[in-house]
C-alpha cells in the first residue's frame, strides 16, 4: 500500500468511525422513543453496528456475521433515511475490512 493510499484508508476508517458513532445515536433515540414491537430490532441493530464500529481500526479482529441489513429490508419502510444509512454503512465496513 503506498502511502497515498494508506492516508486515504486512514481517512476512509476516521470517517467511517464518526458515521457509526452518528447511527448508534440515532439507534439510541429510537429504542428510547420505541415500542416494544419495535424495540428488540432497534437494539440488535444497534449492538451490531456498535461492534463493527468498535473493530473499524482493528484489522486482527474476528469476523463476524453482520445480519442487521435483513430486519431493514424485511421490515423497514424503503424511505426511512436510518435504514438507508445503516446499509450504506454497512456496506462501506466491508468495503474497507477487505482492504485490510
Amino acid at each position: 500500500m503506498s502511502h497515498s493510499q494508506s492516508k486515504q484508508f486512514g481517512t476512509d476508517q476516521i470517517l467511517l468511525k464518526q458515521e457509526g458513532k452518528e447511527l448508534l445515536n440515532e439507534l439510541n433515540l429510537r429504542i428510547s422513543n420505541s415500542t416494544s414491537i419495535h424495540k428488540k430490532s432497534y437494539e440488535k441493530i444497534y449492538l451490531e453496528v456498535r461492534l463493527m464500529t468498535d473493530t473499524i481500526e482493528n484489522s486482527n479482529q474476528t469476523k463476524f456475521r453482520i445480519s442487521y441489513h435483513r430486519l431493514i429490508v424485511d421490515q423497514w419502510d424503503f424511505s426511512d433515511e436510518l435504514g438507508i444509512r445503516l446499509l450504506n454503512f454497512k456496506e462501506q465496513y466491508l468495503n474497507l475490512k477487505n482492504k485490510q
